[in-house]
């Protein structure tokens, strides 16, 4: 069974930890690990960027960008987290769990998603003409070698 059919299937708004390998979601007496019960459906968006990568990377691209896709919809558009990329969620309801915080820098793995969508390692968007320089080129106002804005 893969996560695509068992955890992927369980949910709309992110892909949860863990699930039984017919597709059930997992409950507390399913695994015995004190402390770390985030729930059947929990789930840390980042996680769920880094498998739409994997994804992407290993020939499923549609499908990768689909679950990356609900996630960061679920996160931006339906909870209005623009800013606050929450650290836990719940993939049934696409709510944050809360007591588990914030984490700005988690999102920053959104960045790789360019590398991964041009088939290309990380170091990728810090090429020449990247996305790096062209985001820091339209922050500070330069301009190309032809004299025109840069976007």
């Amino acid at each position: 069974m893969t996560i695509k059919n068992s955890c992927a299937a369980l949910a709309s708004y992110g892909v949860p930890f863990l699930a039984h390998a017919d597709g059930r979601p997992i409950g507390p007496d399913d695994y015995s690990t004190p402390g770390f019960d985030y729930g059947a459906y929990g789930f840390f968006p980042h996680a769920v960027d880094q498998l739409g990568m994997t994804y992407i990377a290993h020939g499923q691209r549609e499908y990768g960008v689909e679950i990356v896709r609900r996630t960061q919809h679920n996160i931006v558009c339906r909870q209005r987290m623009h800013w606050d990329f929450p650290n836990l969620m719940r993939a049934d309801t696409g709510e944050r769990v809360g007591g588990y915080g914030f984490d700005y820098s988690q999102g920053m793995v959104l960045w790789h998603h360019v590398a991964a969508l041009k088939g290309q390692d990380l170091s990728g968007p810090c090429q020449p003409d990247g996305l790096v320089e062209r985001v820091v080129a339209a922050a500070t106002g330069e301009r190309d070698a032809q004299g025109r804005q840069r976007e």
